[in-house]
């Protein structure tokens, strides 16, 4: 068993904090977050999306963590992961989901200054020295040496399973593509300045408004595909 936890308490940080908790390979001891703990156990119990959790969570008396059906989480409030104890708390690999952290000098940090083993990052590193993984279509390459590893990004498990299979079977010479996101974190409810980001369009209500922006699916394809960036680049391509 793999012991772990979790930096970064957000959307992607709750429900890999919930899929890691029921896999008997892992046992998750950790959240840091700069929420209070009260609203990590709140939003981990109640997710309106993915409904109800079905365990019991509660915030412990001297609020220094959370139970999950009586098993305690420890919770710490650190915007800069480095000072949290996780060697202390023998943590092994930290899921990285605070979306921050996407630099490989930045993340080596955990290796180096905080012993641990592994970190797996829910955002796509665009560096050499960490492998981004869509299954189905690379995770062949994931080994036992490799310390630092993403899941790529959302829209690029959308695009990267489609583009190998249309390339394997019929040849690619040109691509064009579109993606359409749900609301995100990054967007406002209603019209207001926008802080998270800076782009104008995202200060207008996400619930009400098309949002026109970028994609990193392209160039995480292509880093994916070694002959995608030459067939995306290249009309004369075969």
């Amino acid at each position: 068993m793999v012991v772990c936890a979790v930096n970064g308490f957000g959307r992607i940080g709750r429900l890999v904090f919930r899929y890691a908790w029921e896999d008997p390979l892992l046992d998750v001891v950790h959240v840091n977050d700069v929420c209070s703990v009260e609203s990590a156990a709140y939003l981990i119990k109640y997710d309106s999306v993915h409904g109800t959790w079905d365990k019991e969570v509660e915030v412990t008396e001297d609020r220094s963590g959370f139970t999950v059906d009586g098993k305690l989480v420890t919770f710490s409030q650190q915007k800069d992961f480095k000072n949290v104890d996780w060697q202390g708390k023998n943590v092994e690999m930290v899921m990285e989901c605070t979306g921050v952290f996407l630099k490989v000098a930045e993340l080596e940090a955990y290796f180096a200054e905080c012993g641990v083993k592994r970190v797996v990052v829910s955002a796509p590193v665009k560096e050499k020295g960490a492998l981004n993984v869509v299954l189905g279509c690379n995770h062949h390459l994931l080994t036992e040496e490799l310390k630092l590893v993403t899941n790529a990004s959302c829209t690029t498990n959308c695009l990267a399973p489609v583009v190998k299979v249309v390339k394997e079977n019929f040849g690619i010479k040109h691509g064009c593509i579109t993606t359409v996101h749900d609301i995100t974190g990054t967007q406002t409810l209603v019209d207001m300045p926008n802080k998270k980001k800076d782009d104008l369009r995202r200060a207008r209500s996400g619930m009400l408004n098309l949002c026109p922006t970028s994609t990193v699916s392209v160039y995480m394809a292509a880093n994916l595909f070694l002959w995608l960036e030459f067939a995306y680049t290249n009309e004369d391509s075969p």
